[in-house]
């Protein structure tokens, strides 16, 4: 009997997309370990380019051009859409249903996986499975590749990309973030939480730094966590090498606890 994943794409990606993406650890899990991965597209489609959070040119025919191709490609989708003053999260509880309900009816899920936004959703479903779906159990693995939790300035003058980009150290940046009220218990594990965490982030991640990840790290303190660093930026890492000690501690949280 097959092993399933559900696997949550970045920002801007689709469910395609982010398959061709993790090729590398798709084969592994899929050839070798008679893994299913069920990937899905992000549910919320971004309208037009000025809802980007970057400008695709400063030429506006060559904008359009390049925000046509990403509506032709399906990628314009997204799992929130992040506004900063006030700090919020647009579409988030319609995303969050959207998931649960994928799990509810293509389920039960043996883990979970995600990239970048769909990595920080990945992390808040397998925190808070049990009480957004009472009948699935909690995931036996969650692997976590270049997430991040919802977190503003403890200080509302301080710039959160300036905390976000120029703080290495990661108490500090801890000392100078609060998890955005309404979002704390998203990212609080339980205390009777056995899902294995798998952490994945770039060393050299500049669109989520990695002083992110490792916060979110944090907050996994009395978890059963693997933390697995590469040299790149912001990817999902293909070479064997580097996953086949991933894979391993993938196959060995799914072998450790069984299915009754």
């Amino acid at each position: 009997m097959s092993r399933k994943f559900v696997c949550l794409p970045g920002y801007l990606q689709s469910g395609k997309v982010f398959a061709e993406k993790s090729s590398g650890i798709r084969k592994i899990l899929t050839k070798k370990y008679n893994c299913q991965l069920d990937y899905i597209d992000p549910p919320i489609l971004i309208p037009n380019k000025e809802e980007l959070p970057f400008t695709l040119s400063e030429d506006e025919n060559e904008a359009n051009t390049k925000f046509s191709g990403l509506v032709d490609l399906n990628v314009n989708r997204c799992w929130w859409s992040h506004k900063s003053t006030p700090c919020r999260y647009e579409h988030f509880d319609e995303a969050l249903s959207y998931v649960v309900d994928y799990i509810k009816e293509n389920g039960p899920y043996d883990g979970i996986i995600g990239f970048s936004q769909g990595a920080a959703m990945a992390a808040i479903v397998a925190n808070n499975i049990n009480k957004l779906l009472p009948s699935h159990e909690n995931f036996k693995v969650a692997v976590i590749i270049s997430g991040f939790a919802f977190v503003e300035p403890k200080n509302p003058e301080d710039d959160r990309e300036k905390l976000n980009t120029e703080i290495t150290d990661v108490l500090t940046y801890t000392e100078n973030v609060n998890l955005v009220p309404g979002y704390e218990k998203y990212f609080q594990a339980p205390t009777d939480f056995d899902t294995s965490i798998i952490l994945i982030y770039g060393s050299n991640d500049f669109a989520v730094p990695n002083v992110r990840s490792r916060h979110l790290e944090s907050l996994y303190a009395l978890a059963v966590l693997n933390t697995f660093v590469h040299d790149g930026g912001h990817l999902v890492p293909n070479k064997k090498q580097f996953l086949n000690p991933v894979v391993e501690q993938i196959e060995s949280s799914l072998e450790s606890k069984p299915n009754l």
